[in-house]
């Protein structure tokens, strides 16, 4: 038995149907060497209802019975056909019985090593149920009524694996590797078909070094002078993939780094491969370009594979251009081609044709709800037919254009799309002539660790208030982690103003970060003659994949990916391409077979339209110079949870209600009811730790929270052990050791903060969800604020000196009346402990209040809009301004508006930590002086702008959507502007921003409605700018904090002269004063 550290675990149906089931498993041998193991004969299993009596005997005749019907291979053991009797209770409702408990039943867990085995034993519960009654019931001893059918969902084969052998993903095991297969089967170095698996003996064990490969493809014109569009464009001939950049790291040997570039000539290939600083390989044909980037993912064998935005654009890229060379080698002639294209825009007209019938929403009478349809629809009758005949045809002309995927060489399977896409037939033939006559890509589609796979894109559209509505394109690549860095960061709690690679790189203090060159400069330095051009384009697209790799060192997030994976049973293949509701559904089952309980559905879950969120205390608006208490609950939520037994398992449906209370009145059940929104109430059956009706939500948050505060303590262990190593090599273990604890710990917390958000999902729309419990968690987190606010006030010591000035979700922040952040400090402590030892633990046994600051100098502005100096760690520690909501928080906002507003903020505390606040009257002053140093530039007409901003200064930013239903929007009406301008001839070198891509506008002077007055930043100068708009727009945003310190009439007198001078600027009128106040400039007299 060897050690292999398990990266990715991978299941597919084989060909022959009769076949045990396999799971192919890849990870890294103690060396660093990539491995694959295959495990044969893996025993999957389905859930049955048993209504029937349960003896050994019994079961047997049961499973013998079995195996003769559904086991139609000539081996009798092929199927290796096993029954046997569980007795488990529902995981979803408690149904109580006299004991208190929750009622168990008997169900029958049939197991085999063949998935078809198992598909018809479900097909025959599902739509052949007197067969197998008449099956079961010909067995002594199961006479009389009765049903069978299944009981839960069937887990995935790799996820059932995975609990079988209690291995996981991100950690070591223990495997048989000695037996090597005759037929090599995948890309690793080294391949076994094991036999048995364990537990590693080491699970503590460093992770070995993971090869990390990030690339880059950048796209241009064969012909420049005949292009048709600005951009190159996926079907167009005259487009091509010229570049892919491709960066290896693991972390132990120096990076592995080369260019794929697409080369006319010999001359042109020496000069591209005479940089050893960026090695290059050139190749002809763009299929010989595709084939040579596949052959190096298996050349170099990465673990995970990826870049910035891949799945928004590369991706899709390499795949088009892919079926697009396929699609063209597959049609024999040019009639052919003609009448293919013919049908394919014919059906992409009666797909928009019956996509227009639809209605916007599903709905229940589908089948009876009718529409009119056209005579010339294909494969459909004209006239009335329903709704859901009309979803069918369109399904069928979709899956037909589309192409079949696995009889062609499609990865994509798009060929309408691809088709309809040429207008004329003369471009649909000029396409064809092209594509035949270059390499066929038949390479590229092995991009997996198995040899014999062909990996197939699938898109997925995703859309969310915080981020937009975007598309992922993406391979499936067994073996393989597939990422994208774009995804990673957006979704990460770091916010950003700009997402694009060089921002974030920036943010995150990366030193070679990304370099600047425009498309337009790219096309041409391809298409031109100078190969030195075409090299610095090497460089720039190399790199683009050195960047994110830093990225990804600075965020931890390969040890962090891999850390969630061992958390949540998942592959990490699958972990970055799905959402939080798959990881706590696969938790919550392993634990619920661990624990014998059945996943089952129910249709009496509560369907709350919308339900009451956290408690927002009503702020007390202002500056405050008082100290201020920030207490906030530990982990308030999830600690509810676990106080209160809020679970799916101990949620009573309001039919089993009346039983409920009955057993709580004979002292056998103790029972909650919590009222929610709109008056429901909810019940739920409480128990404490290692008692029979113990949730599995509070069970896991009880694991996830005491395993994280163990990994935070041995944080600090590790943190004290590496100040005291003197050897380089230890020191780096050390490192690397804190590194695992850290995404460990991360891990944790984002499992342990899901499980509340996992449960108030629309239970239409979930997988797993039940409002009431998500409901009934609000609703205790609003009474356990306001009973805690109630116990600072009648604090016996304190609560005189207290007054509340704001709450929200999980704090109450109370000012105090001592002028000494010391004494602040200690009664904050007193009260802390207070809180936790007299008040909390009558309101949960897992409640615990923090004081997690003090605020010394505070602006409250509304609801989640504030800052202030905190002091986090204690009276002597140092001071940081806190923003929450404000300008300066925002992401949206002018760079303008944002110095400003930070110059103001900067003025209105003591730059000495150990200062007393400002009084009221101090702060105007200095709010004053500060503005009249910002708006300096801008009153003095003599200033010269450039001398003060930058044109950057000045930039609106918006993000691009493909449609609007009002197209009369700044950002947008300046991309109309910037496109008439480079039609026109005007405009060269500046890109024209895509939907999904951050438009970034300025306004200049005009007539006219603002949409009419935008413009690309670089096609106008720092006069032109409308500063007379900047200044008012400005003027709301800082009157929120102004208020609190001048009156009405002062705020005005700020901004009335600033603005009377920018207007005098905008038309050429000079001041009276000017004149004596400055000398008149002097005329340039020539030489």
């Amino acid at each position: 038995m060897e050690e292999l550290y398990l990266v990715d675990a991978y299941h597919t149906d084989p060909d022959d149907q009769t076949a045990p089931t396999s799971v192919f498993l890849f990870g890294h041998g103690s060396g660093g060497e990539s491995v694959c193991a295959e495990i044969q004969g893996v025993r999957t299993s389905t859930l049955l209802t048993w209504p029937f009596p349960h003896t050994g005997d019994i079961v047997a005749q049961v499973q013998s019975k079995f195996a003769d019907v559904f086991d139609d291979d000539e081996n009798d053991d092929a199927g290796d056909v096993r029954c046997t009797i569980e007795t488990c209770r529902e995981m979803n409702g408690f149904e109580p019985v006299e004991d208190g408990t929750s009622r168990t039943r008997r169900y029958m867990r049939v197991s085999s090593i063949r998935r078809d085995v198992l598909r018809r034993i479900r097909g025959a519960c599902s739509y052949g149920r007197d067969r197998l009654l008449n099956i079961v019931e010909r067995v002594d001893g199961c006479g009389g009524s009765g049903i069978l059918e299944p009981a839960e969902p069937d887990m995935d084969v790799v996820q059932e694996f995975l609990h079988t052998y209690d291995v996981r993903t991100g950690q070591w095991i223990r495997c048989d590797l000695s037996r090597v297969p005759s037929i090599k089967m995948s890309t690793c170095r080294r391949e076994a078909r094991a036999e048995s698996i364990g537990k590693s003996d080491d699970p503590s064990r460093l992770p070995p070094p993971i090869p990390v490969m990030s690339f880059d493809i950048e796209t241009g014109f064969a012909d420049i002078d005949a292009r048709k569009t600005q951009y190159p464009q996926m079907m167009d001939p005259n487009s091509a993939v010229t570049y892919i950049g491709v960066t290896q790291r693991d972390g132990r040997n120096p990076d592995k780094k080369v260019v794929l570039a697409l080369s006319p000539s010999p001359e042109r290939d020496r000069v591209l491969e005479s940089d050893a600083a960026c090695p290059v390989r050139a190749y002809r044909t763009e299929g010989d370009l595709l084939n040579g980037f596949a052959l190096l993912i298996a050349e170099w064998d990465p673990s995970f594979i990826g870049g910035y935005n891949v799945w928004g654009f590369d991706w899709l890229w390499l795949g088009i251009r892919h079926d697009t060379h396929d699609l063209f080698r597959r049609l024999a002639g040019e009639h052919e081609v003609v009448a293919r294209w013919k049908r394919a825009r014919e059906r992409t007209r009666a797909a928009g044709v019956l996509g227009g019938l639809l209605p916007l929403r599903r709905r229940d009478d589908e089948k009876t709800r009718t529409v009119v349809v056209p005579r010339d629809i294909p494969g459909m009758r004209p006239g009335r037919q329903t709704i859901a005949s009309v979803r069918q045809g369109l399904r069928q002309i979709q899956e037909y254009g589309g192409g079949k995927r696995e009889g062609n060489g499609q990865v994509v399977g798009w060929e309408d799309d691809i088709l309809q896409r040429y207008r004329t037939a003369e471009d649909v033939l000029a396409a064809w002539r092209h594509f035949r006559g270059s390499t066929a890509p038949d390479s590229f589609p092995h991009l997996s660790r198995l040899s014999n796979t062909k990996c197939r894109m699938s898109a997925q559209k995703t859309e969310s208030s915080a981020h937009g509505q975007s598309f992922q394109y993406r391979f499936n690549m067994p073996g393989r982690v597939a990422f994208d860095l774009y995804k990673y960061v957006k979704e990460s709690p770091m916010k950003m103003r700009s997402y694009k690679l060089k921002d974030v790189g920036a943010a995150l203090g990366i030193e070679q970060n990304k370099i600047d060159l425009e498309y337009e400069t790219m096309f041409q330095y391809h298409a031109g003659n100078d190969p030195e051009r075409a090299l610095e384009v090497c460089r720039y697209c190399l790199r683009d994949t050195t960047v994110p790799l830093d990225i990804m060192e600075k965020m931890n997030m390969v040890l962090g990916t891999m850390s969630l994976a061992t958390l949540t049973w998942l592959p990490a293949r699958v972990l970055l391409c799905r959402g939080q509701q798959l990881r706590c559904l696969t938790v919550l089952l392993h634990l619920a077979r661990d624990r014998g309980m059945v996943f089952n559905t129910r249709s009496d879950i509560p369907r709350l339209g919308s339900y009451v969120g956290a408690t927002v205390q009503e702020p007390c608006c202002g500056y405050t110079d008082d100290p201020i208490w920030y207490l906030d609950f530990a982990s308030l939520y999830p600690s509810i949870m676990q106080s209160h037994n809020f679970d799916f398992s101990s949620w009573v449906p309001p039919s089993r209600r009346r039983r409920a209370t009955a057993l709580a009145e004979e002292s056998k059940l103790q029972i909650m009811e919590v009222e929610g929104s709109d008056g429901l109430r909810h019940m739920f059956v409480q128990a404490l730790p290692g008692q029979p009706n113990e949730g599995l939500l509070p069970q896991l948050l009880e694991m996830y929270l005491t395993a994280r505060a163990e990994k935070k303590r041995a944080m600090k262990r590790v943190k004290k052990e590496i100040t005291d190593a003197t050897d380089d090599a230890e020191k780096a273990r050390l490192g690397m050791q804190l590194q695992v604890l850290d995404a460990e710990q991360q891990g944790l917390k984002i499992c342990a903060n899901s499980a509340y958000g996992f449960t108030g999902v629309n239970p239409d729309k979930a997988m797993l969800a039940n409002p009431a419990i998500a409901d009934s968690v609000t609703a205790m987190g609003r009474k356990h604020i306001e009973d805690t606010k109630q116990a600072v006030l009648a604090h016996p010591v304190h609560g005189s000196k207290a007054r509340l000035v704001y709450g929200d979700t999980d704090s109450v922040l109370f000012a105090v009346r001592f002028r000494s952040l010391v004494e602040a400090w200690e009664s904050g402590k007193e009260v802390e402990g207070w809180l936790n030892k007299d008040v909390l633990p009558g309101m949960g046994r897992c409640l615990r209040m923090e004081l997690e600051e003090v605020a010394w100098g505070y602006v409250l502005l509304a609801k989640k809009m504030y800052f202030g100096r905190m002091y986090p760690s204690g009276p002597q520690g140092h001071a940081h301004i806190e923003k929450k909501g404000i300008q300066l928080a925002r992401t949206d906002q002018t760079p303008f508006l944002l110095k400003v507003y930070q110059a103001m903020v900067d003025v209105i505390f003591p730059e000495d930590d150990t200062a007393p606040p400002f009084p009221r009257d101090v702060v105007a002053a200095r709010i004053s002086q500060s503005l009249k140093s910002s708006f300096a530039p801008l009153t003095d007409q003599n200033a010269v702008l450039e001398d003060h901003y930058a044109m950057s200064d000045f930039v609106y930013s918006k993000q691009l959507r493909a449609d609007y239903k009002n197209n009369n929007l700044p950002h947008v009406q300046m991309v109309e502007d910037l496109k008439r301008r480079i039609a026109a001839g005007t405009v060269t070198n500046v890109t024209v921003p895509r939907p999904g891509d951050k438009c970034e506008y300025v306004i200049v002077n005009g007539a006219g409605n603002i949409s009419t007055r935008t413009r690309h930043p670089s096609i106008v100068k720092l006069k032109d700018l409308d500063m007379q708009y900047y200044i008012k727009s400005i003027r709301t945003p800082l009157a929120g904090v102004l208020q609190w310190f001048m009156t009405e009439q002062q705020i005005g007198e700020q901004f009335e002269a600033c603005t009377a001078v920018a207007v005098r600027r905008a038309i050429g009128v000079r001041s009276i004063r000017d004149y004596f106040s400055a000398p008149a400039p002097q005329k340039k007299i020539k030489a």
